[in-house]
């Protein structure tokens, strides 16, 4: 069976990203797995920070922000009635979907161009730029 990871971040670029995978999926005699991926960089630690943020907190603020990454793509998916799995990590974006995807032994990764990032770089994202050096996954780019 085909695995497809959509790398999300809750932008419009993902949300495409997650359409372009739905109509991709009549093009397989065995419809794919789909798996919805959002990574959250990690706050960074600051000296005495756990006196002021507990474990918990910190813990619940990422599951809240991944959810709300995934939110848009899963709404998308539920929609039209294709199964799909969910999973967020904390980490380097870019490393982590290529981590993720290796380890899942993923065989097509769906991606926007652009994310949520303030800074935007001239052509792609430079999260997108980092993905397609670091594997040799196949990656469906979306504009």
């Amino acid at each position: 069976m085909l695995k497809i990871m959509i790398a999300v971040d809750g932008s419009e670029a993902s949300l495409r990203a997650t359409q372009s995978a739905i109509q991709s999926i009549a093009w397989y005699k065995q419809a794919p797995r789909i798996d919805l991926i959002a990574i959250h960089v990690s706050i960074p630690s600051v000296p005495h920070m756990g006196l002021v943020i507990s474990q918990e907190m910190l813990d619940n603020y990422y599951r809240e922000e991944s959810e709300a990454m995934l939110a848009r793509s899963s709404s998308v998916l539920d929609s039209v009635g294709v199964p799909y799995g969910t999973r967020w990590y904390i980490g380097p974006v870019a490393e982590t979907i290529v981590e993720k995807a290796e380890d899942m032994k993923i065989d097509l990764i769906y991606m926007g161009t652009r994310g949520m990032t303030a800074i935007p770089s001239l052509i792609l994202g430079s999260t997108t730029i980092k993905v397609l050096h670091l594997t040799h996954i196949p990656v469906v780019l979306i504009h």
